[in-house]
């Protein structure tokens, strides 16, 4: 669990701002406003948030498609890295997904993230495919790991 007071719960519209601006300073791929409103819509948005200091220290998007969930994004504020924010997200979308009756999620991850690689293989995610040269990042191209977790 994460070192400090933190709380996840669904995002509300209220916390657009606040997600948003945390794509950009995690470095990651960055979602139109428009569609991190149409995710906090649909529900599918959880949040981290510092109890002390009331702010979003990370999100994690995802979908959910009949019987399959996928994971779409997930950030951390690099001011709470390593602090176990990520793998809290994590595991509250794996138990609210296998409450929904998912039987499988999916996500894709390039292949030069070792963070996000070691926390999915933590939680027992294995490598199903690859698309070459998905990821074009400032330093190159990179691979796509397709993972899936088996939740039945």
């Amino acid at each position: 669990m994460p070192k400090h007071a933190f709380t996840i719960r669904r995002a509300l519209s209220s916390d657009l701002d606040d997600v948003y601006s945390l794509q950009e300073v995690s470095g990651y791929t960055i979602w139109p406003k428009s569609q991190v409103s149409q995710l906090i819509d649909s529900e599918t948005v959880l949040v981290c948030l510092n109890e002390k200091k009331a702010t979003v220290t990370g999100f994690l998007f995802y979908r959910l498609v009949l019987d399959e969930a996928e994971l779409l994004s997930v950030a951390v504020s690099p001011d709470y890295r390593h602090q176990g924010v990520a793998m809290a997200l994590l595991n509250v979308f794996i138990e609210q997904v296998t409450s929904t009756g998912a039987s499988q999620i999916f996500l894709e991850v390039a292949e030069n993230n070792t963070a996000a690689l070691a926390l999915y293989k933590k939680n027992s995610f294995e490598k199903i495919a690859v698309r070459k040269d998905y990821y074009k990042q400032a330093d190159g191209q990179y691979d796509a790991c397709i993972l899936r977790l088996s939740l039945s």
